[in-house]
């Protein structure tokens, strides 16, 4: 896990030494073990890499980046999981290698195919590589979006960065903010993150997960590729089979994303997403010290089916407190770092979390993102699928099955009752998605000329499996991996999805609807796959907590004081808000979770 930036364009607008070495003492939190800087010409263009290495696979200075050899040169954040596979590819095509590291596998591999040698990786990447043969560099980000990639160009250059601060280091004039998307932000919240690949701030762009960009000397000419995915065909296969299938992959997936040669993390709650990643590392015989997040509020609390999990495992476990002072600064430090705000107050928690796991001298943290949306884990999901089926025979006995055994847990008043939810889709088609209406109707109460329109792709004909694939590439995904990457990286910690796979994605969705909640249960399919990993209780239990952190255990009532100055004093932020009803929130002791968010 690493840092990346570099710049290509005319000499007029090279960083100059000062920027450069700037950038780099940035990019220290993202590599704190090695930096390194690459320059050379393209045609008339010059550019520069610049790397920091934060010390994963083959942590010894011969894995040092940019590396190059006789062929290409290579900036690369992230891991290729299955580079232990692709060496052997390699070796039978008789290329040789000097390092046990997967950053000279992604090397080879580039030389052999350039852009298309990305469709062999099973990873998380962004990078820059430099094809010294054909003269051309290409800029990729992989598929889900794990790593990220902000790039700002011109008619005379392209800068590109993992972070927006380090762009606007490198850039010839200071970046501005990007009003219609700042609003679109404060409308839509944390899913506007994965709407499209403009940011808060203007000209500035996050390169599409799956997206890569290939440079020559005919700047300003790019070329784009872009991955899309493709909804596999259904298949005849039993449920018993089914469950065996996953199971099978589940495992092989995870054990290549075990794949470290430090000491692994994991953020543990009391779910079977989590519990699942423990289980399955338990029967490899692989040790992973948790951490968990412990909060005040009775609706958040897992510490029980949390305990449950470890107490069969091999692994430490430590839980983590929201402290009563010095919140506001920490929030302030952190916005500071990635010249962006945090996304939801739940961010908050990870922080906390990823500076123990600094302070345990763990560079690798596991977390069970992708579960839910692969799987079906959100209360809307079950709803989904109920409108996906409620002009068949069996709606009635998934409904009842839902209204004993699932409604008793849902606080949302929109979630509470089918034939409301039902409703608003009807009422909203051009939303094409219901994650995106459920709580605007909150936020829109605090804000001036909300947006409306939230159009996204549609991926399937299903209504169930279109949101399950629109929360992936857009509404749910996209936010949890800007915040697990940003957070754990200003902390020098590499954060890992095991869930996110394109071959496991794939094999859910070609697997019928029913099976993700087989016997009306809620992920039946996951359950059933990862049974025998995990605790009974956590296999039993139906309710879903979610990962909560309410604003009110963040800010004391000064550090709340703070906040409402900086809003009365805040011209720009008023442009949007309703500044009043802000503030009467802000001074709410009793804050819904919308409200909180």
């Amino acid at each position: 896990m690493c840092g990346i930036a570099g710049y290509i364009g005319d000499q007029g607008n090279l960083p100059d030494k000062k920027k450069r070495s700037l950038c780099l003492r940035q990019m220290y939190n993202r590599g704190p073990d090695s930096n390194g800087i690459y320059f050379n010409k393209l045609g008339k263009l010059k550019f520069i890499f610049l790397h920091t290495r934060l010390s994963i696979i083959d942590p010894t200075k011969n894995s040092n980046q940019p590396m190059e050899d006789n062929q290409g040169v290579l900036s690369f954040n992230g891991e290729i999981y299955n580079y232990v596979e692709i060496k052997k590819f390699c070796i039978r095509k008789r290329i040789q290698f000097k390092t046990n590291s997967d950053t000279e596998v992604l090397l080879k591999i580039l030389n052999l195919y350039k852009e298309k040698a990305i469709k062999y990786l099973d990873g998380m990447w962004a990078f820059s590589y430099y094809d010294k043969v054909n003269k051309k560099i290409i800029l990729s980000r992989d598929k889900f979006g794990e790593k990220p990639l902000y790039f700002t160009k011109n008619k005379n250059f392209l800068i590109y960065a993992s972070s927006i601060n380090y762009l606007n280091t490198l850039t010839p004039k200071e970046i501005t903010l990007n009003k219609v998307k700042v609003l679109r932000h404060l409308t839509f919240g944390f899913k506007e993150f994965g709407y499209d690949e403009n940011t808060i701030y203007n000209d500035v762009k996050a390169l599409r997960p799956g997206s890569s960009l290939i440079i020559d000397k005919k700047y300003p000419l790019i070329k784009k590729t872009k991955w899309n995915f493709a909804l596999p065909k259904e298949r005849k296969i039993s449920y018993n089979n089914a469950v065996l299938e996953v199971q099978n992959k589940i495992q092989d997936i995870f054990k290549k994303r075990f794949r470290s040669d430090v000491p692994l993390s994991l953020l543990l709650s009391g779910g079977i997403d989590s519990g699942s990643i423990l289980g399955v590392a338990n029967r490899f015989g692989k040790r992973v010290n948790c951490f968990s997040y412990k909060s005040k509020s009775e609706n958040y609390n897992e510490n029980g089916l949390i305990l449950e999990n470890i107490k069969n495992s091999n692994s430490s476990h430590k839980f983590i407190q929201i402290q009563s002072t010095g919140n506001l600064d920490k929030l302030k430090k952190i916005i500071e770092y990635k010249l962006a705000p945090l996304p939801t107050t739940t961010a908050f928690a990870q922080m906390l979390i990823c500076n123990e796991v600094q302070a345990s001298n763990f560079k690798v943290l596991l977390s069970g993102i992708g579960g839910d949306e692969f799987f079906a884990g959100y209360y809307y999901h079950y709803l989904s699928y109920l409108y996906s089926i409620k002009k068949t025979k069996k709606f009635k006995k998934v409904h009842k099955y839902w209204k004993k055994k699932i409604n008793p847990y849902i606080r949302s008043f929109y979630l509470k009752e089918f034939r409301k939810f039902a409703k608003l889709i009807k009422k909203h088609k051009h939303r094409k998605s219901f994650h995106t209406i459920h709580e605007d109707f909150e936020i829109k109460k605090y804000i001036k000329n909300p947006e409306n329109i939230y159009e996204i792709k549609k991926y399937a004909k299903d209504f169930l499996k279109n949101e399950l694939l629109q929360d992936t590439f857009h509404n749910s995904i996209p936010q949890q991996l800007e915040i697990a990457d940003s957070i754990s990286m200003y902390y020098s910690i590499e954060s890992r999805s095991p869930f996110l796979s394109e071959e496991l994605l794939k094999t859910v969705m070609s697997l019928p609807k029913e099976y993700l909640f087989k016997d009306g249960r809620p992920k039946g399919l996951l359950r059933d796959a990862i049974g025998q990993f995990i605790p009974q209780s956590v296999f039993e239990n139906l309710n879903k907590v979610g990962f909560g952190c309410p604003f009110d255990e963040i800010f004391n009532k000064d550090e709340k004081k703070e906040i409402e100055e900086l809003i009365v004093n805040s011209n720009f932020i008023n442009n949007f808000i309703k500044k009043d009803k802000v503030i009467n929130l802000l001074k709410s002791n009793k804050k819904k979770h919308s409200e909180s968010k």
